[in-house]
């Protein structure tokens, strides 16, 4: 049996690959790092932090939250983290943990900016609406 033959039922499959982890990964599990700091710059390249490879080998992460991330809050600018062609390279590289668990990945949007744009916008919308109304 394998917890990665298709053909068997999710509660068979997730009970083979619950018995083959140990209790490091199955913690690691709900474990969620700062992506940011999983890797650095090495010349013109980017090189994974050595303790977070340790860590992904024994499978003690579960998710990275910003790798991708860019802002003055990590520390890491345009010109300091990763171009679209690293991020999707570094995101390869960790992607799975020993046994093939999907590491998951979390990003997000600046907050507040868009909504703050899109409230600037319908105001501006509603007012043109009256303005239009009102010369009727």
């Amino acid at each position: 049996m394998s917890y990665q033959d298709s053909t068997l039922s999710s509660e068979a499959r997730a009970e083979h690959l619950l018995s083959l982890m140990t209790l490091e990964e199955k913690v690691g599990q709900l474990v969620q790092l700062f992506g940011w700091k999983t890797y650095r710059r090495e010349g013109s390249g980017v090189a994974l932090d050595e303790a977070f490879k340790e860590a992904a080998e024994r499978g003690g992460i579960g998710s990275l939250y910003g790798v991708l991330r860019a802002d003055p809050w990590t520390e890491v600018m345009l010109a300091t983290g990763l171009s679209p062609r690293e991020g999707a390279e570094t995101i390869n590289a960790i992607e799975h943990s020993r046994l093939g668990i999907p590491i998951l990945f979390g990003e997000e949007c600046s907050h507040g900016e868009f909504e703050i744009q899109i409230g600037r916008h319908a105001q501006d919308v509603q007012s043109a609406v009256l303005t239009v109304l009102e010369k009727e």
